[in-house]
Order: C-alpha cells, then sequence, then structure tokens
C-alpha cells in the first residue's frame, strides 16, 4: 500500500505528464492527467500549500493576469472542450454542432 507522500509525488507526476501529453497534443490524455490530479489531491486533503502550488497561484477576484501552479488551468480547458468537441468524454449522449433554424 501507498504512503501519502508517495501519492502526492504521483500527483506531481501527473501534472508533469499532463504538460508532456498538452505538448504532443494529446489532449484527451492530458485532461485524464489532469482529472486524475486533481481527484487524487481532493481525496487525499492535500494542505492548502500543495494544492496553490499544483492549480492554482492567484486570487480568483484578482483582475491581473493569473499565474497558474504546475497545472495550467487554461489549458486544461483547452482539453476539455477539445474532448467534448471530439466526443472523447464520459458523456452519456455526443456533443453536436446546434443546427441553423429552418
Amino acid at each position: 500500500m501507498l504512503t501519502a507522500e508517495q501519492i502526492r509525488k504521483k500527483i506531481y507526476k501527473c501534472a508533469e505528464a499532463f504538460e508532456e501529453h498538452y505538448r504532443a497534443g494529446e489532449y484527451s490524455l492530458a485532461k485524464y492527467d489532469y482529472d486524475t490530479a486533481s481527484t487524487m489531491a481532493v481525496f487525499m486533503e492535500l494542505p492548502p500549500e500543495d494544492m496553490y502550488e499544483l492549480f492554482q497561484n492567484h486570487n480568483p477576484d484578482d483582475d491581473a493576469d493569473p499565474v497558474w501552479g504546475r497545472f495550467n488551468l487554461d489549458k486544461a480547458r483547452e482539453c476539455y472542450l477539445w474532448c467534448i468537441r471530439k466526443n472523447r468524454t464520459n458523456e452519456v449522449m455526443p456533443f453536436h454542432l446546434p443546427r441553423a433554424p429552418l
């Protein structure tokens, strides 16, 4: 069984894998890395310092440009949208472009 520190290291490795997959254009794998890391971080109840280091290093109400953590949330959103458009999600209903009115 893994210790809490070993799981923490795996979460940080997911951040590295996310960047590699994003750079390679493997957006569904990058989305998987982000989902896995965020789920594990919440489940393990990582301390706030680790959460900020991984996901967000700024106040969401701040008007300045965000300084992302190890996961760039703009890139994660791009991956989510790409997966939705390519029907590579776990959704039951596939995505279809809106049709023009008749």
